[in-house]
């Protein structure tokens, strides 16, 4: 994001913590596929989408985003799923943290016409049952 930022692409909100992203408070440095990656996205398909279920897929996680994410990362609050995106070299590309929060959206809800009662009947299985979540990994399509 702060790559992004610097080449005028986007303009990010106020740091909230000076410097947090560079301290790995908590979190042990991973080794992953640091290369530049500079080409159409459609090169690098098949994506795939993974949970992150194992010790050793969180902690790529965690490591991912207190290195960089513009806000850095301690830990998560209340209940959540994860995910990495892959691309067809195995590379990390991306990492979806879904809290609590994103199960109460009005915009959304009004926007796919669900009141209080559909909402928690479409979405209270993650909600209970968060850690439960089969794996939905799965390649997109090409």
């Amino acid at each position: 994001m702060l790559k992004l930022e610097r080449r005028g692409y986007l303009q990010l909100p106020e740091r909230r913590t000076a410097g947090r992203n560079n301290a790995f408070i908590g979190h042990i440095p991973i080794g992953h596929s640091t290369t530049i990656i500079e080409c159409v996205l459609q090169d690098l398909t098949p994506l795939t989408i993974e949970v992150v279920q194992s010790s050793e897929t969180l902690r790529l996680f965690n490591h991912l985003l207190a290195k960089y994410h513009y806000l850095g990362f301690g830990s998560t609050v209340g209940e959540n799923i994860k995910y990495i995106v892959y691309d067809c070299d195995r590379r990390p590309l991306a990492c979806l943290l879904f809290g609590s929060a994103a199960w109460k959206v009005d915009g959304r809800d009004h926007e796919i016409g669900w009141d209080s009662k559909m909402r928690q009947d479409h979405l209270h299985p993650f909600q209970t049952h968060a850690k439960q979540i089969p794996d939905t990994s799965r390649n997109l399509p090409g």
